[in-house]
């Protein structure tokens, strides 16, 4: 995927940190598990990554390690990305902001 090239050509110059907006947008769901599995396996080299804003935030909850939930662009919420992975409180904080 464009994607993928992306990230694959920003790696080459071994980069502390990506930032990445909605990397999963418009994205067939095979794609979106191998830039997941993909994000997950850069984060082990020691290259952190800032994902910004996702549809399903489920999937990203799966390989983050810190969670920030923005209203009205300001922070108000700062979470370990475990305490957010139950679906209920996923939403319960999400639309209560």
């Amino acid at each position: 995927s464009n994607m993928m090239l992306a990230v694959g050509s920003v790696m080459v110059g071994d980069p502390r940190l990506i930032l990445l907006d909605e990397p999963t947008a418009g994205l067939a769901p095979r794609f979106v598990d191998e830039i997941v599995s993909w994000m997950s396996q850069i984060t082990e080299t020691g290259c952190s990554i800032v994902w910004v804003v996702e549809q399903n935030p489920e999937i990203v909850l799966e390989v983050a390690s810190r969670a920030y939930v923005m209203a009205g662009g300001r922070i108000t919420g700062e979470y370990r990305a475990v305490e957010l992975t139950d679906t209920e409180t996923l939403s319960r904080i999400m639309f209560d902001q």
